[in-house]
């Protein structure tokens, strides 16, 4: 029993001791101000004024890259034989997003449904495969190309 009490003591000392220390070491609540007050002022005075500050704008802030400059050409445009095929004014097709109730195609890198009108043409029907186009005299059928691997 004798020795259940001293290490209680003992115990307790400690938890005294350190709430002590902690007491001690910690600033009060008052001082924490008046340490905030001061800090305030010290930053209020290495801040310039307003007038010599220059605010930029997003573009100063952020330059724009140049156009994929790093690679010298834009991955995401034809390439330059099969730009050369192709007029300006033809229209070529680029891809299909076929859904029954919502098809999409893409024809000269402009995203199109059924009803919207390109270069004077209308869409009429957008298929798996194909688009179909009028220009109010005739049709115009644009088509996807195959790939053709090559056999060894």
């Amino acid at each position: 029993m004798a020795n259940k009490k001293i290490t209680f003591l003992i115990v307790l000392a400690l938890v005294a001791l350190i709430s002590l220390t902690y007491g001690i070491l910690t600033p009060s609540k008052a001082r924490q101000r008046a340490a905030q007050a001061a800090q305030k002022e010290k930053t209020a005075a290495v801040q310039p004024d307003n007038e010599s500050v220059k605010v930029l704008t997003a573009e100063e802030r952020y330059p724009k890259r140049g156009s994929y400059s790093e690679w010298g050409k834009s991955p995401f445009m034809k390439p330059e034989a099969a730009q050369e095929k192709a007029p300006l004014s033809d229209l070529v097709l680029g891809g299909i997003v076929w859904d029954a109730f919502s098809p999409k195609a893409v024809i000269n890198d402009t995203i199109v449904v059924v009803g919207d009108e390109i270069e004077g043409r209308k869409v009429v029907a957008i298929n798996p495969e194909s688009v179909i186009l009028t220009d109010g005299a005739k049709e115009t059928r644009l088509g996807l190309e195959t790939l053709e691997t090559k056999k060894k």
